[in-house]
């Protein structure tokens, strides 16, 4: 018997179906909550997703140039 979980968009690289000999019980912890900070929502609905910081840079080389 397998499980098929709904898992973050974080973690995108796991596969989602898990057998069941593979799964254990959750145990409360308090340090498991998420928090969240509240943010406005604009009168027409609209959400403008903003970058808090860039967490990589690379730049791809190509034959004659550089590309960030």
């Amino acid at each position: 018997m397998a499980y098929q979980l709904a898992l973050l968009p974080s973690l995108q690289g796991i596969h989602e179906v898990f057998h069941v000999s593979n799964l254990s019980k959750y145990v409360h912890d308090p340090n498991h909550i998420i928090g969240y900070e509240p943010f406005q929502i604009k009168e027409n609905l609209a959400f403008v997703e903003e970058p808090v910081r860039i967490l990589e840079r690379r730049e791809n080389k190509l034959r004659n140039k550089t590309v960030p």
